[in-house]
């Protein structure tokens, strides 16, 4: 293997990282496209390297059991001492370059940011995939050179063990905080510093088709601090899945809500409708199977979950029924680079409320004390249905506009007719970018929202309207804030509107 020409293709990639200060517009776009070809470079030479290190350690082995000693009583073994010093000298240099640019991507890291649209949730996917390809990146290379200082040791299955290890872990957390004070009409002056949210989560690469997530959360519950677990699971990508089909294991995310929240990209800020109003849990227990659509899922993906029913806050299982959950995620202008982050996201969802089915059967004695007549429940009388559809509209990285809807029917038992819920939600964005020189003024975005709930479309007073608009910015890569005014109105003209001004904080770790 050629360790100069992997020197090259690093260097490469520094030189367009600098380059690309002068055209920040076209920063990612270069980026990805020199990770692409850099990450698919090193796994060939990877590839090699192991074949031909294969090929050493059996003639290695072949040597050993001859017996043929030097005179100092060493093995030959066809590679000499000094050609072992030199590979391990060029990969301590290519690991340092490594480094660096792990160093220069989080230097730069605002600069990437606050690249057009970079406020907006796809952009910050973006540039998440890109440190994330380069953590990657860095791993192989030093798991390369953890093999290699194992290589001057004559002890080909310890070597052979180590060439083979591939696992990582990183952890990284989130810190959601706020400000509030209340203005409302006939309301005393209240105001509250918190923090809301807290999330500490653990990754961990086993090998190059399995990995393992778990994600605490702090929350307040009954006025207190609590922690306990969000997600837990295990994921499968197995060869034959060609990078396109998984399977995922565990308390799991509920993938719309998952992938609405970053369509809205401010769940520090609110939590999507949905979630909001507590249509469906965003963590779950169950085993889903996700295929992407296009080349490492380019052009969306599919997703079935088999689920309990329940939510990570109160985990019960109280009947043996399962929910049954399918998304689609569609991204189909991935070509156009005007409008190549717009999206379209759908989901059915259909399954039985989480209540222990046999305490409501009942017996009728109305007639004849001695009458046992039952009265049985089907699962169908406690349903619980929602259709929803979502998406993002995102232009030439200069605004966004998101939408969110949603459809539940509940069962309320036996012989009753089931009521329908309605979740409506619209958001969007404009980014100063393209506005001014000004760094901090690149920085800012309008943001707004507007949602509207009707808990039960039989009643003509139960509804509520949230209008939330205000001002967003993004002043490092790990800092986010959003000072906005939040007007509640309602359905009954017997409840007060309530106006509430917020400062909402993300921290990233």
């Amino acid at each position: 293997m050629k360790i100069t020409s992997i020197r090259v293709l690093i260097a490469t990639l520094m030189v367009v990282m600098f380059m690309g200060q002068s055209t920040v517009a076209q920063d990612l776009d270069v980026l990805l496209n020199a990770v692409d070809k850099i990450e698919s470079n090193l796994k060939n030479m990877i590839e090699q390297e192991k074949k031909e290190r294969r090929q050493q350690f059996s003639e290695l082995k072949s040597t050993i059991s001859k017996s043929k000693m030097s005179a100092n009583g060493q093995v030959t073994t066809g590679i000499s001492e000094e050609q072992f010093v030199e590979i391990v000298n060029e990969l301590s240099v290519l690991r340092a370059q490594v480094a660096e640019l792990e160093k220069y991507f989080e230097k730069q890291g605002t600069q990437f940011a606050s690249i057009n649209n970079a406020s907006s949730p796809a952009a910050n996917r973006q540039v998440e995939e890109l440190g994330a390809r380069l953590e990657e990146l860095s791993h192989d290379v030093h798991g390369l050179m953890e093999g290699q200082h194992q290589s001057t040791n004559a002890h080909p299955k310890k070597q052979h063990k180590s060439a083979a290890k591939h696992s990582s872990t990183t952890i990284n957390g989130k810190l959601y905080s706020h400000g509030i004070v209340n203005i409302s009409d006939n309301e005393d002056s209240h105001s509250e510093f918190a923090l809301s949210r807290a999330y500490l989560t653990v990754r961990s690469k086993l090998s190059d088709h399995s990995a393992v997530r778990v994600t605490t959360d702090l929350k307040t519950i009954d006025e207190k601090y609590n922690i306990i677990l969000k997600y837990a699971y295990f994921d499968w990508k197995p060869a034959f899945g060609k990078g396109i089909m998984g399977f995922r294991f565990g308390l799991q995310p509920t993938e719309y809500i998952d992938y609405m929240n970053k369509l809205w990209g401010r769940r520090y800020a609110a939590p999507t409708i949905g979630d909001l109003h507590h249509l469906l849990t965003s963590s779950d227990l169950g085993f889903s199977t996700t295929v992407g659509f296009g080349p490492k899922s380019k052009f969306g993906f599919v997703k079935l979950a088999l689920l309990n029913g329940t939510s990570y806050s109160q985990i019960g299982e109280l009947n043996s029924n399962k929910d049954f959950n399918i998304v689609t995620l569609l991204t189909p202008f991935k070509a156009s680079h005007s409008f190549k982050n717009s999206s379209l996201l759908m989901q059915f969802y259909t399954g039985t409320q989480n209540m222990n089915l046999d305490d409501l059967v009942t017996i009728d004695n109305s007639v004849d004390p001695w009458d046992t007549t039952v009265t049985s429940v089907s699962a169908s009388d406690w349903k619980r249905q929602i259709f929803s559809v979502g998406g993002a509209f995102v232009w030439d990285h200069t605004f966004d506009f998101g939408f969110d809807l949603n459809f539940a029917t509940i069962g309320k038992g036996p012989e009753k007719s089931a009521y329908k819920k309605q979740a409506l939600s619209f958001f969007g964005a404009y980014y100063f970018y393209r506005l001014t020189n000004s760094h901090f003024l690149k920085n800012l975005a309008i943001i707004g929202r507007v949602d509207k709930y009707d808990p039960n479309k039989n009643k003509a007073d139960d509804g509520e309207t949230l209008v939330v608009f205000g001002l967003e910015s993004k002043p490092m890569y790990s800092l986010k804030m959003a000072l906005n005014y939040r007007i509640t109105s309602f359905q009954d003209d017997t409840e007060d509107t309530q106006s509430m001004l917020f400062l909402n904080t993300l921290f990233k770790f």
